[in-house]
C-alpha cells in the first residue's frame, strides 16, 4: 500500500515513470510515507543504511557501479545535515543523486517545532539545485508538484549530471495514512537536446504554434518556421508582441476573446501545442487553454536554456535546441492541406467590431492602430494596452 499523500504519490510515481530504481534508505520517522511505498515495489531496488553520512558516499558508489541516477531518501531533523558532506563530493564528482529530504510543514519554520531545523538550506557546492514541494491541498498544488518533482529529475542530468535535493513537507497524521493500492499516471516532462532521439508523431495532428514575446525573426529562423507549418496541419497564433506576420499566422486574441470554453474545446483546441519566445501576456489564450486539467493536447516547448515552462499544465517535452533548428528537423518535404488554420482564419474573418466603441482603451487602440507610421516602434508599457491593441492588427 502506497501513503494517501499526494505529494508522496507523484514523486513515487515519476521516480518509476524516469526508471530511477536505485533508492538508499536512511530509516527514520518523517520519511515512513516513502520508504512504505517503495520498499515493497517490485521497480525498486533498496539499500537500507543506517548513517546518514555513510549512505551519501554508498550512493556515489552505487552510482560509479552502476552509471545510474540514485535517489536517497532521509528523515528530518539534522538528517539533511549529515548529507552535507557527501553530497559536497557528489557535486564536485558531477554524480546524479537525487536526494530525497523531509521537513515539517512549512508553518513550523522557526517556530521552535520540534526537530524541524531548515532542511532546504544547504551549501551552494553541495546541490546544483533544491526543489522544495508545497504541501498539495489543492488541484494547483498538485499541478506545481508535478512541474517541479519532473524538474528535479530532469536536472540531475541537465548539461552537466550532478546531485539535485528535492524536499518534501510531511505532516504527523501524514505517517499512518496507507490506503492507496495503485499510484496514479502523473504526467512525465522529458527534455530532448539536439543529439537525442525524439519520439515525435504528427501526422493526423491539429498543430497550434503559439510564439511568444520575441524580436523580428532572421531570414534563417522565419524559413525554417514557415517550411515547417507548409509540411504540417498547422497554424501559427501571434499578437503584436510575437513580430511575426508570415504565411498561416492569426491574430486571433479577439476571436479567443468571443467563443465559450466549448465551443474552443470542440472545435479549435490543438493536439500539439508548440511555443517558442517568452511570454504571450494573452489572458485569453490562457483561459481557453489552461481550464481542465485532463491531458487533451501536448505542449511542447522550444528554448535555448531548456527551462521547464509549463504554463498551460500540459507540457511534455522541452527541446533545448534553437527553434530553427527545431522546425528545419521537422519539417516535411511536402505542403499539405491545412484544414486547421482554415477554421481559425475563418472564424477570425467572421467577427465584426462596431465602427464605434465606447471611450475606452479599446476605442483608442481602434482610433490609432490605422495612423500608426510604418517602420515605427511601438511601445506596450502596461498589459492592458497589449490586450487592447491586440484586438485590431498593425501593418507588418
Amino acid at each position: 500500500m502506497y501513503s494517501s499523500v499526494k505529494h508522496v504519490q507523484i514523486v513515487i510515481s515519476l521516480l518509476k515513470q524516469h526508471g530511477i530504481s536505485h533508492i538508499v534508505i536512511n530509516p527514520g520517522f518523517t520519511n515512513v510515507p516513502i520508504v512504505q511505498g517503495i520498499q515493497n515495489d517490485l521497480d525498486f531496488t533498496c539499500y537500507s543504511i543506517v548513517d546518514e553520512r555513510s549512505a551519501m558516499y554508498f550512493a556515489i558508489g552505487l552510482h560509479l557501479k552502476t552509471g545510474e541516477r540514485i535517489a536517497t531518501t532521509c528523515t528530518s531533523a539534522q538528517a539533511t545535515r549529515n548529507y552535507i558532506p557527501g553530497l559536497t563530493e557528489a557535486f564536485y564528482k558531477k554524480v546524479p543523486i537525487l536526494a530525497i529530504t523531509v521537513s515539517k510543514h512549512p508553518k513550523y519554520d522557526y517556530q521552535r517545532y520540534p526537530q524541524h531545523p531548515i532542511q532546504t538550506s544547504l551549501p551552494e557546492d553541495a546541490v546544483k539545485k533544491t526543489f522544495a514541494l508545497p504541501y498539495v491541498s489543492d488541484k494547483n498544488g498538485e499541478l506545481q508538484c508535478v512541474r517541479m518533482v519532473n524538474e528535479a529529475i530532469l536536472e540531475l542530468t541537465h548539461r552537466c549530471m550532478g546531485p539535485v535535493q528535492l524536499n518534501l513537507p510531511i505532516l504527523d497524521s501524514d505517517l499512518i495514512q496507507f490506503t492507496v493500492s495503485e499510484l496514479p499516471k502523473v504526467r512525465v516532462i522529458n527534455r530532448y537536446m539536439q543529439w537525442d532521439v525524439w519520439d515525435i508523431n504528427l501526422v493526423n495532428k491539429k498543430i497550434m504554434l503559439v510564439i511568444g514575446e520575441c524580436t523580428p525573426m532572421t531570414y534563417k529562423q522565419k524559413t525554417a518556421l514557415e517550411s515547417f507549418v507548409e509540411s504540417q496541419n498547422a497554424f501559427v497564433y501571434v499578437n503584436h508582441l510575437s513580430n511575426y506576420h508570415g504565411k498561416y499566422s492569426v491574430a486571433a486574441n479577439i476571436l479567443l476573446s468571443t467563443i465559450s470554453e466549448r465551443q474552443f474545446k470542440n472545435d479549435f483546441q490543438p493536439d500539439i501545442l508548440i511555443t517558442i519566445g517568452g511570454q504571450s501576456g494573452d489572458y485569453s489564450l490562457l483561459r481557453k487553454l489552461i481550464p481542465g486539467n485532463e491531458n487533451e493536447f501536448e505542449h511542447y516547448h522550444i528554448s535555448e536554456d531548456g527551462e521547464i515552462v509549463d504554463t498551460f499544465d500540459k507540457l511534455t517535452k522541452v527541446f533545448e535546441v534553437p527553434f530553427a533548428l527545431f522546425f528545419t528537423k521537422l519539417s516535411l518535404n511536402q505542403k499539405v492541406p491545412h484544414p486547421y488554420y482554415k477554421l481559425w482564419i475563418s472564424a477570425y474573418k467572421s467577427i465584426q467590431i462596431p465602427d464605434r466603441l465606447p471611450l475606452s482603451n479599446i476605442y483608442m487602440a481602434q482610433q490609432l492602430h490605422k495612423q500608426i507610421p510604418q517602420n515605427s516602434t511601438l511601445n506596450f508599457a502596461i498589459l492592458n494596452s497589449l490586450r487592447s491593441w491586440s484586438l485590431f492588427e498593425l501593418h507588418p
